[in-house]
């Protein structure tokens, strides 16, 4: 699919199996709630836009993000020692998005953030499927990664409505091999030494004023010889259809809505994650976290990301149960208004 959006002004909605080339937002017929079309102009000041790395491994968790609100931009890095319990985390603002460049298309061309001494970068390309980010920060901390998406592997790709008037597609992945380097609290790992595993997160559109999300994924190993990756989420992007899924050596099984059970006072404390089709049947206990609060006047963020270790149950599309036990991953709390 070249173009996500078409010539009558709409998405295609669903979830896409073709790869889509471009995600066109400024061509989208945006209106207003009483069915007005808005200002062309409108078009880029409306549209939200972010990307997520992460690196998973049971000596290294790492997260990297830019976000673009256009009024502000974003760009987080963080590093979790999990042999020292040592975590470091650096965050960065820009007002009206200067300094930050965000590619509308998911698979090809750069994303970056600039800020000081302090650069982000993820760029890809479409052939051969990859993902490199560099990261260096004034700090001394560097991340260096190269994520491959092997040639049976298919990412998990949809659009959805957002709210009355918007719409949102996102592509995300989780599980992939990767290699590269890291260095933070003066130590360095080798990703392929330390058997990490990769996800990522690539959104974009016209989401809702005011919206929630708790989220969770993993990528780990399974028995030293089987690659397993996750992607859940509830409360956006579930329109009609739902952004939940799971690859087990590349074999992705589509999953239904998924129930999120958690103590928002403690959020580190014990999650569970529950499917209503049977196929996730999930604990995910944290080892540490990364929150945020923010409120820039009209922009009001209340963000928790914790990182930790999922155990429980997974039953494929073939009807293969899968036992997860200490594989890395995430989970999110997340409440904003943009």
């Amino acid at each position: 699919m070249k173009y996500l959006v078409g010539p009558d002004g709409q998405p295609h909605y669903g979830v896409l199996e073709e790869p889509v080339e471009m995600v066109n937002y400024r061509d989208f017929d945006l209106r207003n709630t009483m069915n007005a079309r808005r200002a062309r102009w409108l078009r880029y000041w409306c549209a939200n836009q972010f990307q997520f790395i992460g690196i998973l491994s049971p000596e290294l968790i790492a997260g990297v993000a830019i976000v673009d609100l256009k009024l502000v931009s974003n760009a987080f890095v963080y590093f979790y020692d999990v042999r020292q319990q040592r975590y470091s985390e650096s965050s960065f603002l820009m007002p009206f998005g200067w300094k930050t460049y965000m590619e509308s298309a998911p698979d090809r061309g750069e994303c970056s953030f600039e800020q000081g001494t302090n650069r982000v970068e993820i760029s890809a390309t479409a052939n051969p499927r990859t993902r490199r980010i560099s990261v260096r920060l004034g700090t001394g901390e560097s991340l260096f990664a190269l994520i491959e998406e092997p040639a049976p592997f298919q990412p998990l790709r949809v659009c959805t409505r957002a709210g009355y008037t918007g719409w949102v597609y996102t592509q995300k992945a989780a599980g992939l091999p990767v290699m590269g380097s890291a260095h933070c609290h003066g130590r360095s790992w080798d990703l392929r030494e330390v058997r990490a595993l990769a996800s990522y997160d690539w959104s974009l559109g016209f989401m809702r004023r005011e919206t929630f999300w708790n989220w969770g994924c993993m990528g780990g190993w399974v028995d030293r010889r089987h690659t397993v990756g996750m992607n859940l989420a509830a409360g956006v992007n579930e329109t009609s259809f739902t952004e939940n899924g799971f690859w087990y050596d590349n074999e992705f099984t589509k999953v239904d809505l998924v129930d999120f059970r958690f103590d928002r006072d403690i959020p580190t404390a014990r999650w569970t994650m529950r499917s209503n089709d049977g196929r996730v049947h999930l604990e995910f206990l944290p080892h540490g976290s990364r929150g945020e609060r923010l409120h820039a006047g009209l922009m009001v963020s209340n963000f928790n990301q914790m990182f930790g270790f999922y155990t429980g149950e997974l039953l494929t599309a073939s009807g293969r149960k899968v036992s997860v036990e200490n594989i890395p991953g995430f989970a999110e709390d997340h409440y904003a208004k943009w």
